[in-house]
């Protein structure tokens, strides 16, 4: 949460010290054409989402705490809708993060950057990491296509706003440079295919090794916590006599 409000205080910071500039160029209302824009809100929203989850799955398990367990033979209870959508979440936002660092330095870097965009495109990443290690949230490779359906989505929409004689900053006829489909049109579907069909699933394969690390991680602390229990109890027990 924390993480979240200082991101969109800075972001909105270095829009309003634009706002000038923006407002000759007739581009302050076009800050939701971004995928950068978008993909941070997305972000915020499943760091909000997931907190609100966390609160209600916690006051869940204080509720039932000294509720008998059910029958080990009885059928698991569906998965509840506020968790589904937490999971539908994770994915996009977690994906679409990892997806937006490499293409932003891969593709759109220049050579001068500064806070706003390190946080942006680099330190995005950074939380996801921490938040694929922290939250144990499952990863499945198969997931990838919740991040593709979203980046077809943004492709399509790109199309339509140039097709419909939309602009970019400063009034250039395209919102990214690698998606110029006035003057590059090949360049610019190999782009997106390239970024649907290898970037995001290398994107969701990264996620599931992190995942996969972290589990065996857990497993093995586990198992040597395990292993050391009875020796400490042996040591307590002597200490007690």
């Amino acid at each position: 949460m924390l993480w979240g409000t200082m991101q969109t205080s800075e972001l909105h910071t270095k829009q309003s010290s634009q706002r000038t500039l923006w407002h000759r160029c007739g581009e302050r209302a076009k800050w939701f054409i971004y995928i950068t824009n978008l993909g941070f809100a997305v972000l915020n929203l499943h760091l909000i989402h997931a907190f609100i989850v966390s609160v209600i799955v916690y006051k869940s398990s204080v509720r039932t705490a000294n509720v008998q367990e059910a029958d080990s033979m009885a059928s698991a209870p569906p998965l509840p809708c506020y968790l589904k959508s937490d999971w539908f979440l994770f994915n996009l936002a977690c994906n679409i993060a990892f997806t937006l660092t490499v293409c932003y330095w891969a593709l759109l870097f220049n050579g001068q950057t500064d806070g706003v965009d390190i946080n942006t495109h680099a330190i995005n990443s950074v939380y996801v990491i921490v938040d694929v290690i922290v939250s144990a949230t499952p990863v499945r490779l198969l997931h990838m296509w919740i991040a593709q359906l979203g980046a077809l989505v943004y492709v399509v929409f790109t199309a339509i706003y140039w097709a419909a004689g939309g602009t970019g900053a400063h009034g250039v006829a395209y919102i990214y440079s690698v998606l110029d489909y006035g003057n590059a049109p090949g360049q610019a579907v190999i782009t997106a295919a390239v970024i649907l069909l290898l970037v995001v699933p290398i994107a969701q394969v990264a996620l599931f090794l992190l995942s996969a690390a972290r589990g065996s991680l857990v497993d093995h602390c586990c198992i040597a916590t395990r292993d050391k229990q009875p020796i400490i109890e042996d040591v307590v027990m002597t200490t007690n006599l």
